[in-house]
């Protein structure tokens, strides 16, 4: 017997702005899933907009899963973001599911500046070290 009850999945409805149809991006798809829990709309809500900002570093599309679950006395929010093969995932407890929620959303908002610097120094790295036709 499953115990998970999955709450929305796939594209939660928004209202597009003039200037997010200007820019031409793909908005991330979320997945909200409450184990043994029902997740009510304004949280739904809170987490959708909170997710909207990370739209702005993928151009393509992004998958997102959020899974809302009680442990005890705490409330657990797991968030993983899944783009083109990188996973970017954290996973809080605290006394609210919106606390927990700002502390996912700062610690993936970290993770994603950590990668993206990464990579731009890998790029600058390889194209310095390439040697000059004789």
């Amino acid at each position: 017997m499953c115990y998970n009850n999955i709450v929305d999945e796939g594209r939660w409805p928004r209202v597009n702005d003039p200037s997010e149809s200007e820019k031409g991006g793909m908005i991330m798809n979320i997945s909200i899933i409450g184990r043994q829990m029902n997740v009510d709309t304004d949280l739904k809500a809170r987490v959708e907009k909170k997710l909207a900002k990370f739209d702005k570093f993928f151009p393509d599309g992004a998958d997102a899963f959020v899974t809302f679950s009680r442990i005890r006395e705490n409330e657990c929010l797991e968030i993983t973001i899944s783009y083109k093969g990188t996973l970017f995932r954290s996973e809080e407890k605290d006394s609210t599911f919106i606390c927990a929620l700002d502390e996912c959303v700062e610690n993936i908002e970290r993770q994603i500046r950590k990668n993206k610097t990464r990579i731009e120094r890998r790029l600058k790295d390889a194209t310095l070290n390439i040697p000059a036709p004789s």
